[in-house]
């Protein structure tokens, strides 16, 4: 019997005990997302200002000649016989010779290495005339306003070259991205809208 009034009261006491409250799971906040670079810290102040005020000019730093890029233009370049035309893709941006196209490959030669392409015109053999006897063989350098195009495919963009043969000399030519650029800014307030409570 007292086995009884024992386990009358535990059963009792149970059935009047609340069930416990369930469990408050706290999630934290979803990560913001991470604030890209600036991408104008660090770029030419010429650049910069060109790009921020939606201007395209083509710049000159030291001998580099600066073209906006653009898929649908085509750029020129001014070569000279035994001298060498150093074309630099941007940053990043690799090609291979099987990526670099020219149109007269007999007259021009081309070398290609990491994110650059070198060209010059190459010594073409030509007939001059010694007077009225036989003519003299001569190699002589690539002939005066020979021009081609050249295409680069890089791992990043398409680039179209117009190369001639012209004065003055282009030493280097590089571009500038005034679309990716803006894109870039464009990202970088967005994620920093985006941080503000």
């Amino acid at each position: 019997m007292k086995y009884v009034l024992i386990a009358a009261a535990l059963l009792a006491g149970c059935a009047t005990t609340p069930p416990s409250p369930a469990p408050v799971v706290m999630q934290a906040p979803a990560p913001k997302p991470p604030i890209p670079p600036d991408p104008y810290l660090g770029m030419p102040s010429d650049e910069a200002y060109a790009i921020q005020h939606n201007q395209t000019p083509t710049l000159q730093h030291g001998i580099s000649l600066i073209y906006p890029y653009s898929q649908d233009l085509a750029y020129p370049i001014n070569c000279q016989p035994l001298e060498g035309t150093e074309i630099i893709l941007g940053p990043g941006e690799f090609t291979s010779e099987k990526n670099v196209i020219i149109g007269d490959p007999n007259r021009w030669d081309m070398t290609i290495g990491d994110g650059v392409v070198l060209i010059k015109p190459a010594r073409t053999p030509q007939t001059i005339s010694s007077g009225p006897q036989d003519p003299v063989p001569e190699v002589h350098p690539g002939a005066i306003n020979m021009n081609t195009n050249l295409h680069i495919h890089s791992n990043l963009r398409d680039y179209t070259v117009l190369v001639r043969v012209r004065r003055p000399l282009t030493q280097q030519v590089e571009w500038y991205y005034p679309d990716s650029t803006r894109a870039q800014a464009a990202a970088r307030a967005q994620a920093l809208k985006e941080q503000q409570p």
